[in-house]
């Protein structure tokens, strides 16, 4: 986070300054409690957008099939592939890691179309709900994943809760 700081000089004796003072540039560091999560492998498992269409042809646009695949954390380390298929040409995908460093702080890592990864930071974890933010993000800046039973639902959204897209699995 970068602050400006626009702090005006007083001359001495009352008499103004020829040109206005250059502004500091001072870069803080936000120092927030590291969120906590023992057991994140009730992500793990083969997820799906329910009733999707039997072997969507190519030639017919349909209601996306969207999935989700978690292997179970291992060291500190969950994998994740994300598909979209759409019947309309080439699917879309996301590689994606949740990773617990030495200090024990988790971050989600999205990697769109195999892009460069992106980095959020958990903000909130319990049973069954993980929730991490980035708020330098252009968007999305809140990921939550909330699963209940057999039912996952992952949603992504500005940090203001705004232009919120909610997907829907089955456990498979």
């Amino acid at each position: 986070m970068k602050i400006i700081w626009l702090g005006l000089a007083a001359a001495a004796g009352g008499v103004q300054p020829q040109s206005a003072p250059r502004p500091r540039v001072i870069t803080t560091t936000r120092v927030e409690p590291v969120a906590s999560c023992k057991d994140m492998n009730w992500l793990a498992g083969e997820w799906r957008t329910p009733n999707p269409p039997p072997n969507l042809p190519s030639s017919r646009r349909g209601p996306p099939i969207v999935e989700e695949y978690w292997m179970p954390e291992a060291e500190g380390l969950m994998l994740g592939l994300g598909r979209t298929v759409t019947g309309a040409g080439r699917p879309s995908f996301e590689y994606m890691r949740i990773e617990r460093d030495r200090k024990g702080a988790i971050r989600f890592y999205g990697s769109p179309e195999g892009g460069p990864a992106v980095a959020f930071r958990l903000v909130v974890c319990s049973p069954g709900w993980m929730t991490f933010q980035n708020a330098d993000h252009d968007y999305p800046q809140n990921i939550t994943y909330r699963r209940e039973g057999d039912v996952l639902t992952a949603s992504v959204a500005m940090l203001d809760g705004s232009r919120r897209q909610t997907v829907r699995y089955d456990r498979r």
